[in-house]
């Protein structure tokens, strides 16, 4: 298999088969297209037949192979009931497992406004909530917020493990919400049943890593910020591409993860996004001559960004005008792999640098360090639309660590603490650069997402039979 069909088939679903509950609207409707459009066979479910029948409608007309069913999946045998269909339909396995659990049911739809942040809170597909004050839930309500936030993506899982266990290659995608991960006026019981839906994604992921089968929850919210550039309600698609992207073999390491798609919403702690508040907080005069100096520099760094496109305009030539310039400190690798890339018919350029970088104690302090510095740039660059996110990976199978496996002690242990017990491809962590580089991933910034086989997310679960 030649380099770039091998890369195709890594970034492709073709052949795989995907259950995606709530389909008919939003977050689910734009995810069983961007799973279609990758070449899955998909069955959806809803709740409402003629909403469902015209959405199956639309997809034979674009191509797409989906089916789909009436069922309400707060229903204990109707959700058995679904997973006989699927089983039926799909011959005994299924690759995809996806549950959306966002649906919020506000009578008012009111907006709770804060310094910074305009939450603006959705009705949305298959979930629920009461909005209530904390002290004022009934049995009944907490009864059935859980039951079908949390209790039918728990039961759908069990159901669905042997299919996805027979697949040989199972992933489960929960969506969660950010109302998970920190405290949000959206209401106790539906925080808490999000908490526990990511919970559940990381013990699924240490259980069932032995079945190949990973698990990752994506949190997105419906909020309006005041960063100045993203000003604006993420789009269903920009959560519909990271879930894609999860299920695809380039992302083959990735597992356990809860991964917010909320432009920076959820690790901002007390970072002014508004002019309006930097007024408040610095003396008139000193934040004039910052905003003067800022914009100063932002001219600078547009004329620089001027000469550069002129000059990447006048050396391009061809069908090749992408040129990428990449350095090196040891020059004999470098010329090697300049030599390959030209062999692809890649046009690269290269730059012998020396820069050392030695393995000691204190670099775990440094990536603690650098991870931090990854939420305080997403905060303080969003305004000139500069997203950034870090990617921190377990062992890989590297030249820089290749000492470590001649021991055969340490090598059993790492893999024995990991649950998809092996240790990572670089190009399994390449691909979830290139990801969060792509347009797809335009909502997602300040994470820092683990590519590790599940390493940091197990904490005492044992990993082989």
């Amino acid at each position: 298999m030649t380099s770039s069909s091998s890369s195709k088939s890594r970034w492709s679903l073709q052949g795989t088969t995907a259950l995606v509950t709530g389909g008919t609207r939003r977050i689910g409707h734009a995810i069983v297209e961007e799973l279609a459009e990758l070449g899955a066979p998909i069955h959806t479910c809803s709740r409402n037949a003629t909403e469902l029948d015209k959405c199956l409608r639309e997809w034979e007309a674009l191509g797409f192979q989906v089916t789909g069913s009436f069922c309400d999946v707060s229903s204990r045998p109707e959700r058995e009931k679904l997973m006989e269909k699927v089983s039926s339909i799909f011959g005994d396995k299924l690759n995809i497992l996806f549950m959306i659990q966002v649906h919020i049911n506000i009578r008012d739809a009111t907006c709770a406004i804060y310094i910074s942040l305009i939450v603006r809170v959705q009705k949305n597909n298959a979930g629920t909530n009461t909005w209530k004050s904390r002290v004022d839930y009934t049995a009944e309500d907490i009864q059935a917020i859980m039951e079908t936030n949390f209790v039918s993506a728990y039961h759908l899982s069990q159901l669905a493990h042997p299919l996805l266990k027979a697949s040989g290659m199972g992933n489960v995608v929960l969506i969660s919400s950010v109302a998970g991960v920190v405290a949000m006026y959206s209401g106790t019981v539906y925080a808490a049943s999000k908490g526990a839906i990511n919970q559940l994604t990381k013990n699924l992921a240490c259980e069932w890593a032995k079945d190949n089968i990973r698990a990752n929850s994506v949190a997105p919210c419906y909020i309006k910020t005041s960063l100045e550039e993203h000003k604006r309600i993420g789009e269903p698609k920009e959560v519909s591409s990271l879930v894609a992207f999860l299920c695809m073999p380039a992302a083959s390491y990735i597992t356990g993860q809860v991964i917010s798609v909320d432009v920076g919403m959820t690790l901002n702690g007390f970072y002014p996004t508004n002019t309006r508040i930097l007024i408040e907080l610095q003396p008139a005069t000193t934040l004039l001559g910052e905003l003067e100096e800022n914009e100063r520099a932002r001219e600078g760094r547009r004329e620089d960004d001027k000469q550069q496109q002129q000059q990447k305009q006048r050396v391009s030539t061809g069908r090749n005008s992408s040129r990428h310039w990449w350095n090196q400190r040891n020059r004999i690798e470098l010329d090697r792999c300049l030599r390959e890339w030209e062999g692809f018919g890649l046009l690269r350029h290269g730059l012998h640098l020396r820069c050392d970088f030695p393995i000691r104690t204190g670099e775990v302090d440094g990536e603690g360090a650098v991870n931090q510095l990854t939420k305080n740039l997403a905060c303080e660059w969003a305004k000139d639309n500069i997203r950034t996110n870090c990617v921190a990976s377990w062992l890989i199978k590297t030249h820089l660590v290749e000492f470590l496996w001649k021991d055969k002690e340490f090598t059993e242990e790492v893999i024995s603490r990991t649950p998809l017990r092996r240790i990572g491809d670089p190009k399994e962590v390449s691909s979830l650069v290139t990801f969060l580089c792509l347009p797809a991933a335009s909502y997602i910034t300040g994470q820092v997402i683990s590519v590790d086989g599940g390493f940091t997310v197990n904490g005492f679960c044992p990993t082989n039979d």
